[in-house]
């Protein structure tokens, strides 16, 4: 194993909706780049960008639970003492980690580096929250806490509290690695240079490298219609490997429709955190770290059922597939 000898880490640990995949890919092309500065992106070679397996997401009633597989990190840790001076290591699912797991993974990297950075994304919560119902149409991770077939503000149950609870998930963070330098930064184009997270993380992590016209939004939502009906899917009794073979194959239309709240259910549902975002506010040295611009959001929403011309022409698609593949008589 490396010591810690001027060795350097930047530890990205999401959060999940924050521009983490683009971020991710941007560090796997460029890998040439980042060696020739001392660097090495701690992937798995010929796998892709997002250790996805490192973190464990369990079922549990109401929600999830995130827990760090043993053998995947000692995967990783054998990647990172390959040989290589300096790592970025990033997985957004780390973010989520309990405590005993975060204390593990805190001594393990302390005892590899001596200079560690640990950099992370995070949304105002109405804007997360629907990031997060939106993609429950592409993930059962996201569905277990933010799944609701008539509205993209989930009700804030103990589950959702937690998860959006940005102050306490980085307060772990900062227990087990006190002499870590934490940066938090917002989530939101509007802030970064040519609106691109990438170029964010290259200014804030200092990184001698430059953005491309490359990075993209390689994870872009589905539209309102669409995972309503995903919603009412799963409800019904569909799996996850059947929805995601429908998507594979386009048996869905997926639409682009958009569903908000209203400007007062936006600002309850943040006032919810007001506790938490002060205190985010300031590990950031600033009193509040989220616009408080709610004008996106109408003053009033009429949120219809999932039109009903959708439904019955993707049951029907859905039917005529699942009759083509029966047996025919004998």
């Amino acid at each position: 194993m490396n010591t810690s000898t001027d060795r350097k880490l930047i530890l990205h640990i999401g959060a999940h909706k924050t521009g983490s995949s683009a971020i991710q890919d941007f560090l796997k092309r460029h890998q040439s780049d980042l060696k020739n500065e001392g660097w090495i992106f701690g992937i798995r070679p010929e796998q892709p960008a997002n250790w996805g397996d490192l973190v464990e997401v369990r079922p549990v009633p109401g929600g999830a639970d995130f827990r760090l597989r043993p053998g995947v990190f000692k995967t990783l840790l054998g990647r990172i003492d390959g040989g290589f001076r300096h790592v970025i290591v990033s997985s957004e699912d780390l973010f989520f980690l309990e405590k005993t797991d975060i204390d593990g993974v805190a001594r393990e990297m302390q005892s590899r580096f001596s200079d560690i950075t640990v950099i992370t994304y995070v949304r105002r919560q109405d804007l997360m929250a629907q990031s997060h119902w939106a993609q429950g149409a592409k993930t059962i991770q996201s569905a277990l806490v933010f799944a609701d077939i008539d509205h993209p503000l989930p009700k804030i149950s103990a589950h959702v509290r937690k998860y959006l609870d940005y102050a306490a998930r980085l307060e772990l963070w900062q227990a087990a690695l006190p002499a870590a330098k934490m940066i938090v930064r917002v989530y939101d184009r509007e802030l970064f240079p040519n609106r691109d997270v990438v170029a964010d993380f290259i200014a804030t992590t200092g990184l001698n490298l430059k953005s491309d016209d490359s990075n993209s939004d390689v994870n872009a939502a589905f539209g309102a219609t669409t995972v309503r009906f995903i919603y009412m899917l799963r409800a019904a009794g569909v799996g996850q490997p059947q929805i995601r073979s429908m998507l594979r194959d386009r048996r869905l239309q997926v639409t682009e429709d958009k569903l908000l709240p209203t400007r007062a259910e936006a600002q309850a549902y943040v006032a919810e955190f007001a506790a938490s975002n002060r205190r985010l506010g300031a590990m950031m040295g600033q009193d509040q770290p989220f616009s408080t611009d709610f004008s996106r959001y109408a003053e009033t929403v009429s949120i219809a059922p999932v039109d009903p011309e959708y439904v019955r022409s993707s049951l029907l698609t859905l039917l005529v597939d699942a009759i083509k593949k029966l047996p025919p008589d004998a």
